[in-house]
């Protein structure tokens, strides 16, 4: 589902250069490894390609607009499917709430 997103590699577009080294799948369940587990770039795990390989891939892809893509994609595919009108037409903004700071009155009004 996601393969028509990616980026042509560059050897296919025409513009020359070697094959690619790496699967894009590869490169994309290492990247999805990193944000499933919240941990570190330099916590990847070693059955990937290397961290500065993927780390490369990855910022080429935000700058190309891809992940955007992939974001919007999935977000009107789940909105079909929910029944919903592709594009929304409105949105709730929620805050939170932020504590006064210690030289501030006390909100209870006990000290």
């Amino acid at each position: 589902m996601l393969q028509p997103l990616l980026p042509a590699p560059g050897n296919t577009a025409g513009r020359g250069g070697r094959p690619e080294k790496h699967c894009r799948r590869i490169i994309l369940e290492a990247i999805l490894y990193l944000v499933r587990g919240g941990i570190a770039w330099r916590q990847l795990s070693v059955e990937f390609p290397s961290v500065g390989t993927v780390y490369a891939i990855f910022v080429r892809w935000i700058r190309g607009g891809v992940w955007q893509r992939i974001l919007d994609t999935l977000r009107d595919r789940l909105r079909v499917r929910a029944g919903k009108d592709r594009c929304p037409t409105s949105a709730i903004i929620d805050s939170q709430t932020v504590p006064v700071a210690d030289t501030g009155p006390d909100p209870a009004g006990v000290g």
